[in-house]
């Protein structure tokens, strides 16, 4: 039979397998034995390592590290849509609803006698131009401050000082 070997990436994860004869082998690939090169290439349940000595093992526990970029995002996206209570009334903060209610806001800066009718999520409101510019520095306050844990969570990340239990702590409303 041909011999087998494995092929390893810097950190020790095997990344490829290689039959003598059907592959080029390269200089730093490990030789295997037949039975533990089908386990190698059958066995789904852990990650293939090369540890000390060339010794293969398997680790059935890869540790998962997330891409906790892409979760605090995701979170604060999540944040930022939920809506807002302002006086009682819910109000829409997906990125359409903001840009309608800071559209309507700026008509209310321009003229303050300007009164709308407005779908909130909680009903129709009658808002006037003071409630109106209200409403959106409220929106405003609520969508930074989304926008500032996340950045309080990367710098956590970053100081090595984050925890999963900061994930669910610090948001606005």
């Amino acid at each position: 039979m041909s011999k087998k070997y494995v092929v390893c990436d810097a950190s020790g994860l095997i990344v490829t397998q290689l039959i003598e004869g059907v592959h080029d082998i390269p200089k730093d690939a490990v030789q295997v034995s037949e039975d533990l090169f089908f386990k190698i290439t059958q066995e789904r349940d852990g990650v293939w390592r090369r540890g000390d000595n060339n010794n293969i093992y398997k680790d059935k526990n890869p540790s998962t590290v997330p891409n906790y970029e892409k979760l605090f995002a995701r979170v604060r996206y999540g944040r930022e849509v939920a809506g807002i209570d302002v006086d009682g009334v819910l109000f829409d903060t997906s990125r359409d609803g903001q840009a309608l209610l800071m559209g309507a806001a700026l008509h209310a800066i321009a003229d303050p006698e300007y009164v709308c009718v407005w779908k909130a999520k909680s009903g129709v409101v009658e808002l006037t131009a003071t409630k109106l510019i209200a409403v959106a520095k409220a929106m405003r306050a609520h969508i930074q401050g989304c926008f500032d844990r996340e950045r309080e969570l990367l710098r956590a990340l970053e100081s090595g000082k984050y925890v999963d239990e900061m994930l669910d702590q610090g948001w606005p409303g």
